[in-house]
């Protein structure tokens, strides 16, 4: 083969190589940002429990608790420590929607 040949090769290597690196930079690029959104939306959700948000909300955020598995030994912790320091006339059904996500990460365990 001739030296403009071998150019010819290793120039379109060459492009097939730095494309292929710049989709491999682009996709991990967009998996750290979900897993910044993922954890923002975890945060967000605790901030809702913990907050003075209205109970259907602070309802909804303990059951969204269950879509983030990731975060399992916190969620079951959580659950545990916070179940108790509930008062006043709703704390029956947050204790329960508590213990059907600890119950619901518990199993996720196994």
């Amino acid at each position: 083969m001739e030296i403009g040949g071998w150019i010819a090769i290793v120039t379109a290597a060459g492009t097939v190589l730095t494309l292929a690196g710049s989709a491999i930079a682009y996709f991990m690029k967009l998996f750290l940002e979900r897993a910044d959104r993922r954890h923002a939306e975890f945060l967000k959700m605790v901030d809702y429990i913990d907050g003075k948000d209205p109970l259907a909300k602070k309802l909804a955020a303990i059951y969204l608790l269950r879509t983030f598995p990731e975060h399992r030994d916190f969620v079951i912790r959580f659950c545990d420590h916070i179940s108790p320091n509930i008062i006043g006339g709703a704390a029956a059904q947050m204790q329960t929607e508590l213990a059907l996500t600890k119950a619901h990460m518990e199993k996720l365990g196994r």
